[in-house]
């Protein structure tokens, strides 16, 4: 029997359940969770953990990604932002889907100016100018950039401003960890614009969805630090 089960993980396009996963690649699997599961809360604080560990010094900035629009990435990477910051540490979730802007949607937040505004203002960027499109989230405990207002601007190009790594470097003086909700990485290369700016990438699989040939790639070093998580197991 272990032989037939071996097989037909071996041979299944998707990625499986946990083991699964763990034996196709050298990645850290750093949790599982199901977003219907009773046990979420419990998932997340693992993950959290899992998380922590693999931050190095003073590495705060965390890039969530992951292959499709349908794998859940920006419930992940809000709930994450949420368990960290039920440690106390000061968290921002910073939505970087130019696309399909989904954060402040997700809350419930009229969403305002944002970081488009500020990419595309020729002032100078500084820590008050920053602070003030800060939105705050109290039933989460953290705060919110939103994309604001792209103004017709190409994604791509919005993405490739030099002033964004001035952005993220005065964010990362404000916060202990910064949560970056990129694109799907199926369509659009949105998110390896972006990820020179990262310290971690959280790449979000969904259980029979995410292909396995996909996973295999990530270790090819156009990610930060790639580490997996694992989403809709069932429970």
């Amino acid at each position: 029997p272990y032989i037939i089960i071996f097989l037909y993980r071996w041979t299944r396009g998707t990625v499986g359940d946990f083991e699964d996963m763990a034996s196709m690649t050298a990645l850290p699997v750093i949790g599982t969770v199901s977003e219907k599961s009773d046990s979420s809360e419990e998932a997340f604080r693992h993950i959290r953990t899992q998380f922590l560990h693999l931050l190095k010094g003073d590495q705060k900035v965390a890039l969530f990604t992951s292959y499709a629009n349908e794998d859940a990435k920006t419930y992940t990477a809000i709930s994450m932002a949420e368990s960290l910051a039920n440690t106390g540490l000061k968290v921002l979730v910073c939505d970087m889907n130019f696309r399909h802007p989904t954060v402040a949607n997700y809350l419930s937040i009229a969403d305002g100016k944002g970081l488009c505004d500020i990419l595309l203002d020729s002032d100078e960027i500084t820590l008050s100018s920053l602070s003030g499109l800060m939105m705050p989230c109290p039933q989460k405990g953290f705060d919110i950039l939103s994309v604001g207002h792209a103004h017709h601007v190409h994604p791509a190009d919005l993405l490739g401003y030099k002033r964004l790594s001035s952005v993220i470097n005065l964010l990362k003086k404000m916060y202990d960890v910064i949560v970056l909700d990129s694109a799907s990485m199926a369509t659009y290369s949105d998110t390896l614009e972006i990820a020179g700016l990262a310290d971690i990438t959280c790449f979000v699989c969904r259980r029979g969805e995410t292909p396995k040939t996909v996973v295999s790639k990530l270790a090819d070093g156009q990610l930060p630090s790639p580490c997996l998580i694992l989403n809709d197991v069932k429970s």
